[in-house]
């Protein structure tokens, strides 16, 4: 390493040298966390630190994928959907759901009420989709209730 400085690798100043040139370069692994040269041992608390590093859950993202794909598969058992359609298909879902529940809460605010109904939900929806989507949606809605109110029985 002639004309190079040994100097800790966290702070990438040695981004171009490769790793088998440093011999025992202190390499920052998390803040606070740092491992010292080839040999050297960790202790406890380290390993224990870098574990709990490592196990970090993923961010759940919210997706009707699940309910749009057993749909599909009720109606046609042999087509499947690529992942760009799913999205397309989540998309419109969510974009839908919108519409009906802000035509829903502006339903029950100009009545008053602070909480929106199945009342409200089944109007809305009879007001943005069109003709035989709402029909069918309108029955959607009336049979969920029942087997909801059936349910709590």
């Amino acid at each position: 390493m002639a004309g190079k400085s040994e100097q800790p690798l966290g702070d990438n100043k040695m981004a171009d040298t490769h790793p088998k040139e440093v011999k025992n370069a202190t390499i920052e692994l998390h803040p606070g966390i740092s491992k010292i040269g080839q040999g050297a041992k960790m202790s406890s608390d380290m390993t224990n630190a870098m574990a709990l590093h490592h196990k970090r859950k993923k961010k759940r993202t919210e997706s009707f994928a699940t309910y749009i794909y057993k749909v599909l598969r009720s109606v046609h058992t042999e087509i499947g959907v690529s992942r760009k359609a799913m999205l397309i298909l989540n998309s419109f879902v969510d974009d839908i759901l919108a519409k009906i529940i802000k035509v829903a809460s502006e339903m029950s605010f100009k009545t008053g009420k602070k909480t929106i109904s199945a009342t409200e939900i089944q109007l809305a929806a009879q007001l943005i989709l069109p003709g035989e989507l709402a029909r069918h949606a309108t029955g959607a809605i009336s049979k969920s209730i029942k087997t909801f109110n059936e349910s709590k029985k």
